[in-house]
């Protein structure tokens, strides 16, 4: 008789009353080539989408990759943490390697010192570029804002000097001479006070210097005791010596 045909308890019979269990899931991966998993092992493998050891590799290989590109945030006094921290996020290790496009040709004489503050606080290329361009357009807005008030202003002023107009711009330039400030100084007076009242201002100048010789002030201030001269020609020596001793 042989074994096979054997019952467990004849003599020559094996006995499998001691070996464990084997379930269908662990017969699967098994077959799969994962080797005896418990039944939370394969819950993972289920979970994680894994059909063979070799898609745990691979997952494990891409874990490895992301862990070795992590970047490490340096302490605040670190400065050489920082700056090679700068180099991997791309940043310029000079000025010249900002690129900062349409730059207004009233910002060229400062734009080597703004990409100094790009290159100080970290900024990538691009940052530095997108933060001039808003420089640039809130600028841009400041000076089509302010010119728009001029011309309101000047409306307003033409509306209220009514037929005198005319004549009152006449003493505006008179205005002008007496202060014998160039251009820009009379433009950042402007600015600073805006137009309507600035026009104003030159009026109130110009009508101070009438065309009259300026009588008894010979003697006085810088006129020769022996000569007379014009409020207008007073003023602006008077105006000319303030400057010049300020």
């Amino acid at each position: 008789m042989s074994e096979e045909n054997l019952e467990p308890d004849e003599e020559g019979a094996s006995d499998n009353s001691l070996q464990p269990e084997i379930s269908e899931n662990q017969e699967a991966s098994s077959q799969a080539g994962w080797g005896n998993l418990s039944e939370s092992d394969l819950k993972v493998v289920e979970d994680k989408g894994w059909k063979s050891p070799q898609d745990l590799l691979k997952s494990y290989q891409e874990m490895e990759k992301l862990s070795s590109n992590k970047i490490s945030i340096p302490k605040a006094d670190d400065e050489e943490g920082w700056k090679k921290l700068n180099a991997r996020l791309g940043c310029p290790e000079t000025i010249d390697g900002f690129e900062i496009s349409d730059v207004a040709e009233a910002d060229k004489p400062f734009i080597d010192d703004f990409k100094k503050v790009g290159l100080e606080t970290g900024l990538r290329s691009n940052q530095v570029d997108k933060i001039y361009q808003w420089y640039k357009a809130r600028q841009e807005k400041a000076v089509q804002d302010f010119n728009a008030q001029v011309e309101k202003d000047k409306e307003e002023v033409k509306a209220e000097w009514g037929d005198d107009y005319s004549k009152n711009e006449a003493l505006m330039q008179r205005g002008v001479r007496i202060l014998g400030l160039e251009e820009d100084a009379l433009t950042n007076i402007e600015v600073a006070i805006g137009t309507k009242a600035f026009m104003n201002m030159l009026k109130r100048f110009g009508e101070m210097a009438s065309e009259d010789t300026a009588k008894g002030l010979s003697g006085q201030g810088s006129i020769p005791s022996s000569e007379e001269m014009s409020t207008e020609d007073w003023i602006s020596s008077i105006l000319k010596v303030n400057k010049s001793n300020s």
